[in-house]
Order: structure tokens, then C-alpha cells, then sequence
């Protein structure tokens, strides 16, 4: 045998040439043998069985054929020699040790390593298991191993940790930096990742999601600057309370110093924030007059957020609700304003619930409790400029004296003009520190009229809802006044009413945009009133906004059905009366009653 190379392919080839090449398979199979052999004597091909007649050999005819073949000729000859070399492939033997390519496994049978001859790695691993382990030729053929099945990484010496108590859920997934991945690619994605990358930071982020556990939390007090969470063990919450925040002993890469002193002075967050924005992304801020503004997260209440991994009090922002609300009591010189971005409502777009149904229960239910020191509620999310209102037995409790504001958005992605609103309120010392909303104007800027201003007042709220002009100046933005003005947007004769024509027109900031996304209320039939009617009048759950319109539709049916036995009842009466009139015409005929009596009779009939 000539000696092996160092290509996996030449050492292929040694193991099938001789030094003399001999006559092949192929050659035998026109010529007989001249004399008939003993059995003995037979060229011996595959003793043990041929596990299939039908494979082909390298020179094209079947293992079956080539058997027919070895028994026409001696063994031990030279075209036996040639003849048993196809064993390799019609009966590999089976090797006690053999050699060994990728045993874990090749990610990419089809790639071609540069050491491996211009063979695949799945073809350089389907020879290894005809040699030996200790051969030249395996040690050859594993030369490409580390490019075929690299080895796994080591892990880093402070590793990125990934739900380490278990994944209830391993196929949940969800969109994670713009593309989706489950909750077990996102484990395998962080397996090498070191602690301090961005990839980490990102991912550990929505870790409690897979983990079914709460974000991570601290004291249960209100803020305090001696809070032991950092924004680097907050994720996505610390970045943005490092955008959001400015110190003047930050030294950190990520501010230049231009920049760093730009924004020094107007750091939206403070220092004393930290406690309960890195624990939930909610804090309070003290205004110079008394009023608190209360900035809840309501992400964490939305329906569309995740599964329902958390307990009754994701963050405990609840609890810090109630606590900074028994403060501001306590204090007796202040109130709270609470504003947020999801309403705890219907939306109108879709008709979708906005909150889960046990966090709407609990807001409200503290809502109600500290009502007595509640100035308003300002919320956004659906683009539009509309409210929310208790009515009757809705679930927002109609006993609250503060509806829930919605204001537009400067984003006008949905037919809407980009729009931000003014409110106005008073209070603080001189009103015996009690607050309240007076009014307030809409400003938009329309981006369909390329003339028009860059910004512009589109309305003022007592100036365009002058139903409730008293209410106003005496209770200026309460739930009284709005409860007033739903009222006046019931249909008139089936009709759609001023103000609800007038509400509908500024749903969209005034905007251009077709009926759908701008509200406008020119295809707003009986159907899309009775939508807003039971939007607008405090449902917070799909269940309960189905029930509203029901009962609205079955209003409407009772109506129609009262009408239908009048025109009919009307109808019959009809008949009955042109019935007696002609039987008495012909009466008058055929009898010699005078025509006085006749029209007595008639008369008495009719009566």
C-alpha cells in the first residue's frame, strides 16, 4: 500500500489502491472462469451477509452483482484481492476502536474546512468509522475536527445569570430588541454572555417574565435615598433612569462632559427617585404649592403585558400608593395629582380592555378610599382627546368627584394631529390648599394644511362644552360637569347630538385624517353612538362594555316593537271602520230606512 498523506481524501485513496493496480471488478464481469473452483477454494466476499444487494460500489454495479462475481474466481487471487476490497462498502467490518469526528455532533454537515481536502464535514465523518482509532488515517481524517464542531467557549469569570431556578414556560416568547425569541433561546443567548454587556443588561430585563417571579423589589416605604438597588441591577429601568437623570459627580463614559453640563440642573429624576423608580418605574414629585403629582407605571397592569406572572402588587407600586396618598391626608396642606399613560379603562379604538381586570379593581378601590385629596387623573395611550366618567353602576364608582382626562399625543401615527394639552388648576394656600382642575386648552398642529401655524389653540374646554358653563365655574373640571355633558350627548330623535357631533369632530386633535382614525362622525350611525355612549360612561372590562351595549340595543329593539303594535294596531282599526262603512252603504240599499237613520247609525257604529 502506498503511504497516506496528509488530505482525508488521499487517505481514502490508501486504504482502496494497491501499488499494482490490478484489474477491477468491473473488468471480471465480461469473463468467466475457465474451470469451476471448489467451494473451498471460492474467493470469500462477505461471509456474514450483505445487509443490502442493492447498494452500489464506486464502480457501479451492486454489492449483489459483485458477490455473484467472487464466486466464479479463487481466492487469494489477484481479482479476488481487488474483488473483497468492496467489503468497505457492501459489509463494513466493525472496529473495536473506531476513530472518533465530532461525537457531540457537527452544527453544519455541508461546510468544507480548509484541511479537509475539499470534503464536506459530514463525508470526512462518515470515513472515520471504517478506521481505527490508533491509526495514521484517523489521526488524519481529525485534523478538521476543531473547524467542523468547534469547542463551546469558556464561561466568563462573572457570567450573565438567566432564570436560574427554572423556566416554568420554555416556548413562551415575545419581542426582545426587535425580532422574537422564547424564553429557552433566550437562556442559550445569554449562556457566554459576561455580566456587564449590553446583551445582558437587555435580556435579564424581561427575565422575571420567563421566571414567573415579580421585578425586583425593595422597602415598601415611600422614596428614600438609601436605597441599596443601582441602576446597573435595575436592566432596562436603569437605563432610563440614567437618561433621565443627571449628577454633577457623574463621571461616566456615557455623558460627555458638553453634554453632561447641558443637562445639568433639569434632571427629570432625582436622586431620592431611585427607591421606587429602579423598583417599578413609578415616583411622586412635590410641586412648590402643595400639590403632589403621582407618576404611576401602568405597563405593569396593562392586558397586553406578558402572561400573569406577578402577585396582587407587581412592584408594590400599589402599596406605595396608598402609603404616599396617607401622607399627603396626614399633611392636610397638600393633594395628589396621578397621572399615567395607560387609562384604567375601555380603549375606543378597538374596543379592547385596557387593564387587567384585578389591578382595574384595586386602583379604583384606592382611588375611592382617597378621593377626599385627589385633584385629577390625567392619563393618554389612545392618541385622541376624549374622558372617562363614572355613570350609575359602572365600574368606575360614580361617588368619585375626579373623571378620567385622555389627551392626544404629539405622535400622529394614528390619523391624529400631534397634539399636547395646557391644564389649568388652582389652589395652595390661599384656597385653603384645596385643588382642583379648572380647564383646559388643546393645542395641535395640523399636518395636512401645509399653511397652517407650527402650533395653534384648537379649542378651550368651557369655551367648547358651554352646556355645563354654571357647573364649570363653580366645580371646574369635575365629574360632575362631564357626567353633564354625556348626558347631552344621548341621541335627539334618534339623531346624533350637537355635543357629541362637537366631541367626535376633536377626537383627533382636529385632524384630516379618514373616518376611522380621525373619529369624525360622518358615518357615526346608531351602532357607533351607542360604542362611544358606553366607551365614555366608566366601563373598564370587555364583559362589561358587551353587557352596555346589549342593554342600548335592546332599548332600541323594545322601541321598535312598541312602535311596530301601534302602526299595526292603527292598521287593523283602519279595516275595521272602511269594513262597517261599506256593510252600512249596502244596508242603505236594501232596507227603507231613511238616509237620516242610516247616517245615525253609521254614526252610533262609529262611536
Amino acid at each position: 500500500t502506498s503511504v497516506p498523506t496528509t488530505e482525508p481524501t488521499q487517505a481514502l485513496q490508501t486504504s482502496t489502491v494497491a501499488a499494482t493496480a490490478p484489474p477491477t471488478a468491473a473488468d471480471v464481469t465480461v469473463t468467466s472462469s475457465p474451470t469451476t473452483q471448489s467451494v473451498s477454494n471460492t474467493c470469500v466476499f462477505c461471509e456474514g451477509g450483505i445487509p443490502d444487494l442493492m447498494l452500489t460500489v464506486p464502480t457501479g454495479q451492486t454489492c449483489g452483482a459483485v458477490k455473484e462475481i467472487s464466486a466464479d474466481h479463487i481466492n487469494g487471487s489477484a481479482i479476488c484481492n481487488t474483488i473483497q476490497i468492496e467489503e468497505n462498502v457492501c459489509c463494513p467490518k466493525l472496529i473495536a476502536n473506531p476513530c472518533t469526528f465530532c461525537e457531540d455532533g457537527i452544527p453544519d454537515e455541508d461546510s468544507m474546512p480548509e484541511n479537509a481536502g475539499g470534503a464536506t464535514c459530514g463525508e470526512v465523518k462518515a470515513l472515520t468509522i471504517k478506521e481505527s482509532a490508533d491509526s495514521v488515517i484517523c489521526s488524519i481524517l481529525q485534523q478538521p475536527e476543531s473547524s467542523c464542531c468547534p469547542p463551546p467557549p469558556l464561561p466568563p469569570d462573572n457570567p450573565c445569570l438567566f432564570c436560574e431556578g427554572g423556566i416554568p414556560d420554555p416556548g413562551f416568547s415575545f419581542v426582545v430588541d426587535g425580532s422574537e425569541k422564547t424564553c429557552a433561546e433566550l437562556k442559550s443567548l445569554v449562556g457566554n454572555e459576561g455580566k456587564e454587556t449590553v446583551l445582558c443588561a437587555t435580556i435579564q430585563n424581561v427575565e422575571y417574565l420567563c421566571c414567573r417571579q415579580t421585578p425586583p423589589t425593595t422597602d415598601t416605604n415611600p422614596p428614600s435615598s438609601n436605597s441599596s438597588m443601582s441602576p446597573e441591577d435595575s436592566g432596562m429601568l436603569g437605563i432610563i433612569y440614567n437618561a433621565l437623570h443627571v449628577n454633577d459627580e457623574d463621571e461616566s463614559p456615557n455623558y460627555n462632559q458638553v453634554g453632561a453640563q447641558r443637562r445639568r440642573g433639569r434632571s427629570l429624576l432625582s436622586a431620592e427617585d431611585s427607591a421606587t423608580f429602579l423598583k417599578g418605574g413609578f415616583y411622586s414629585r412635590d410641586l412648590p404649592d402643595g400639590l403632589t403629582v403621582l407618576s404611576i407605571n401602568t405597563v405593569l397592569y396593562s392586558s397586553f403585558f406578558g402572561p400573569e406572572p406577578f402577585a396582587d402588587d407587581p412592584g408594590e407600586q400599589f402599596t406605595w400608593m396608598r402609603n404616599t396618598l396617607m401622607n399627603i391626608r396626614e399633611r392636610g396642606n397638600s393633594q395628589a395629582m396621578i397621572v399615567g399613560h395607560v387609562p384604567p379603562s375601555m380603549g375606543s379604538f378597538r374596543h379592547t380592555q385596557l387593564w387587567k381586570e384585578k389591578y382595574i379593581n384595586v386602583y379604583y378601590e384606592i382611588i375611592q378610599e382617597f378621593d377626599d385629596v385627589i385633584a385629577g387623573q390625567l392619563f393618554g395611550h389612545l392618541h385622541s382627546d376624549e374622558f372617562r366618567v363614572g355613570v350609575g353602576k359602572s365600574a368606575i364608582p360614580s361617588s368619585l368627584s375626579t373623571p378620567l382626562l385622555l389627551t392626544g399625543s404629539l405622535t400622529p401615527i394614528h390619523g391624529n394631529n400631534p397634539s399636547f394639552r395646557k391644564v389649568f388648576y388652582v389652589g395652595g394656600a390661599a384656597d385653603d390648599n384645596q385643588f382642583k382642575l379648572l380647564d383646559y386648552e388643546s393645542h395641535r398642529h395640523s399636518v395636512s394644511d401645509s399653511n397652517a401655524e407650527d402650533w395653534s389653540k384648537l379649542y378651550t374646554f368651557s369655551e367648547k362644552y358651554n352646556i355645563a358653563t354654571e357647573e364649570i365655574k363653580t366645580e371646574g373640571l369635575s365629574a360632575n360637569v362631564f357626567r353633564s355633558i354625556l348626558q347631552s350627548m344621548k341621541d335627539k330623535q334618534g339623531n346624533t347630538s350637537p355635543t357629541l357631533h362637537s366631541f367626535l369632530s376633536l377626537v383627533g386633535s382636529g385632524s384630516d385624517g379618514d373616518v376611522e382614525s380621525s373619529h369624525k362622525d360622518n358615518d357615526c350611525d346608531a351602532e357607533c353612538r351607542a360604542e362611544w355612549m358606553c366607551t365614555l360612561s366608566g366601563t373598564t372590562t370587555a364583559k362589561q362594555y358587551n353587557t352596555c351595549l346589549l342593554q342600548k340595543s335592546g332599548s332600541s329593539r323594545h322601541m321598535i316593537g312598541i312602535a311596530g303594535a301601534a302602526v299595526f294596531a292603527a292598521a287593523f282599526l283602519f279595516m275595521i271602520v272602511v269594513r262597517i262603512r261599506k256593510r252600512r252603504a249596502r244596508d242603505q240599499y236594501e232596507s227603507p230606512s231613511s238616509i237620516e237613520g242610516t247616517v245615525e247609525m253609521d254614526d252610533q257604529e262609529m262611536l
